[in-house]
Order: structure tokens, then sequence, then C-alpha cells
């Protein structure tokens, strides 16, 4: 565990040994602080859409998904080669 995480481990302990009223007026004060909501709406955000693929995830399986198909050459298809006189089929 780190230290940050153990900090917030005894903050959080702490508060939830308050009595009801006294944790309230604790959530209170921080929901009324504009940076500190702000950081706890990001966070739960965060935690909601935890369980969701990420953006560049679905990103690059969208573009796979909309790549254009190989073009497939029968035997009797060139490949775009020009200028050695040999017919469709007899390039190779």
């Amino acid at each position: 565990m780190t230290h940050p995480e153990a900090l917030a481990d005894v903050f959080l302990t702490a508060l939830k040994a308050l009595p009801k009223r006294e944790r309230d007026a604790v959530l209170v004060r921080i929901a009324r602080d504009k940076s500190l909501a702000r950081d706890l709406a990001d966070l739960a955000l965060i935690a909601e859409r935890r369980p969701q693929p990420s953006r560049q995830y679905l990103a690059k399986k969208n573009a796979k998904a909309n790549e254009r198909p190989h073009r497939r050459y029968g035997p009797d298809q060139t490949r775009g080669r020009k200028g050695n006189g040999s017919s469709p089929g007899q390039d190779l």
C-alpha cells in the first residue's frame, strides 16, 4: 500500500467513525467546495465508466471494422503490372 493510499484509509476510517450528524457536516463542506466537488464528480464518473472499454480501443475497433476488404485477384486478372506484353493470365 502506498503512502497516499494509507493516508486515505486513515481519513476514511475517521470519517466513518464520526456520528452521522458530524459525518454529514463534513460531507456537506466537501460538496460546497467547488474544487473538491469537481474532483468527486470526476472520480465518480471514472468509477462508473471503468468497466467500459476505452475510447482508444473503440476507435481502433471501429476503424478496423470500417476498412475496405482487400481486393482479391482471380487467376485471369493482372495485379496492375504493365508493359511486359504477356496476356493477363501469363504474367508470372
